[in-house]
């Protein structure tokens, strides 16, 4: 399954030397501060339209921002409950 990671806004942020109010600034998309800073604390998360700015802002790949976890309970190929 695809997650998510917020991890990888601050991590973009910080490899252009950008504070959080220059980077709102950057991707425009009535982005503020605000918004930055609760991304990284992951207490919300962007739209798609913020992310989508992001992208186009940093010139980095849409899944840059995902990250794919093996080994989450609804994995297709999961072998929990079957037995022998």
């Amino acid at each position: 399954m695809w997650k998510f990671n917020p991890d990888k806004i601050k991590e973009i942020r910080k490899a252009n030397g950008l504070s959080q109010e220059a980077f709102a600034v950057k991707i425009g998309n009535k982005a503020k501060r605000q918004h930055v800073c609760h991304w990284e604390k992951k207490q919300s998360r962007p739209s798609l339209a913020s992310l989508l700015a992001i992208v186009n802002a940093f010139r980095v790949p849409l899944d840059f921002f995902f990250t794919y976890n093996l080994h989450h309970s609804n994995n297709l190929f999961s072998t929990e409950g079957l037995t022998q």
